[in-house]
C-alpha cells in the first residue's frame, strides 16, 4: 500500500470521528433522560452542547496548525476529546453529562477544521478532488452505522458503553497518528499564532461573499441533519415507543441510502448542469421535505 493510500485511512479514521460522537448516542436519549432523572429537553441540549463546542474550537485549530504542525494539534485534541468522553462514562447527573459533552466537542473540533487542511497540504488539483471525492463516499457509508451501533451497545450493554467505544476509538485514532501518521505541513509559521495575525486573516476571511454563501450553506443543510438526530429519537423511540436498534437501522438504511444516491446523482449531473444548479436542486428537496414535516406537525399532530 502506498503513502498516500495510508493517508488517506488515516485521514478517513479521523474525519468519522466527530461524527460518530455527534450521532452515535442518539438512540439512548430516551434512556439516559430515566437513568439521569431529567427532561428529555436537558438530554437533547448535551447533543447541542457537543455541536457548540466543536464550532467554537474550529476558530482555534486552524491557526495551532500553523504554528506547530497537524499532527500534534490533532494529538491534542483527541486528548480533549477523550477525557470528555470519560468523563461522559462516569457521569453521575445530566449536568455531568453535558459539560463532558462540550469538552467532547472541543476536541473532535480538530477532526472536523483539521482534515481538510491536511488534504490540502498533501493533494492539489484533480489528485485533491479525487482523494476529496472517495473521503466524501467513504464517509456516506461510514457515519450513518453509528446510530446503529449506539442501538446495539444500549441494547446490551447500557448507554454508558457508548462513552467507552468512543474512547476506544479515540485511543485507536491517537495510536495510529503517532505510529504511522508523518507531519504534512513543512512550514509553521510562528508568527500566525499572533492576534493580530489571525484577526486580520478571519477579518479576510469574513469579508468574501464565497465564503460566506458556501459557509450558510453548509451551516443550514448540517442543522437540518442534526437537528433530525435531536428530535428523532424523542419522536420515534420515546413517543411511538420504536425499539433502539429498529431506530438504528431506519437510520443506517435510510441515511445511507440517501447518501450514496445523492452523491451518485450528483457526480452524474453535475457536470452537465452545474454546481449552482445542483445546489438549488437540493435546497428545493431540503425545503420540500421541511414542509412535509411541518404539515405533518400542523396536521397530524405529530410533537416532540
Amino acid at each position: 500500500m502506498n503513502s498516500r493510500n495510508i493517508l488517506f485511512i488515516i485521514v478517513l479514521l479521523v474525519a468519522c470521528l466527530s461524527q460518530f460522537a455527534s450521532d452515535i448516542y442518539a438512540p439512548s436519549l430516551s434512556v439516559i433522560s430515566t437513568q439521569l432523572h431529567s427532561t428529555i429537553n436537558q438530554v437533547q441540549w448535551s447533543m447541542a452542547i457537543y455541536m457548540l463546542g466543536v464550532a467554537l474550537s474550529l476558530l482555534f485549530y486552524g491557526p495551532i496548525s500553523e504554528g506547530f504542525g497537524r499532527k500534534w494539534t490533532l494529538v491534542a485534541g483527541l486528548c480533549i476529546m477523550f477525557s470528555g468522553s470519560i468523563m461522559a462514562f462516569f457521569a453521575p447527573s445530566i449536568g455531568v453529562l453535558i459539560l463532558s459533552r462540550f469538552i467532547q466537542g472541543l476536541g473532535a473540533g480538530s477532526c472536523q477544521g483539521l482534515t481538510r487542511a491536511i488534504f490540502r497540504d498533501v493533494f492539489s488539483g484533480d489528485e485533491l478532488a479525487k482523494y476529496g471525492s472517495y473521503l466524501m463516499i467513504s464517509i456516506v457509508f461510514v457515519v450513518p452505522v453509528a446510530p446503529t451501533i449506539g442501538a446495539y451497545l444500549q441494547h446490551f450493554f447500557g448507554w454508558r458503553s457508548i462513552f467507552i467505544f468512543m474512547s476506544l476509538y479515540v485511543l485507536i485514532t491517537i495510536a495510529v497518528l503517532i505510529g504511522f501518521f508523518k507531519e504534512t505541513s513543512q512550514h509553521h509559521h510562528l508568527e500566525r499564532l499572533k492576534p493580530g495575525f489571525i484577526i486580520k486573516s478571519y477579518g479576510q476571511i469574513l469579508k468574501s461573499r464565497i465564503f460566506i454563501g458556501i459557509t450558510a450553506c453548509s451551516f443550514l443543510t448540517y442543522g437540518a441533519f442534526f437537528a433530525w438526530f435531536t428530535a428523532s429519537p424523542v419522536l420515534l423511540i420515546h413517543n411511538l415507543k420504536m425499539t433502539p436498534i429498529t431506530y438504528g437501522w431506519i437510520n443506517f438504511i435510510g441515511g445511507g441510502l440517501a447518501y450514496g444516491l445523492s452523491g451518485l446523482f450528483n457526480g452524474r449531473l453535475v457536470t452537465k448542469f452545474g454546481t449552482a444548479n445542483m445546489m438549488r436542486f437540493g435546497w428545493a428537496l431540503m425545503l420540500i421535505a421541511g414542509l412535509l414535516m411541518l404539515l405533518g406537525h400542523l396536521f397530524i399532530g405529530m410533537n416532540t
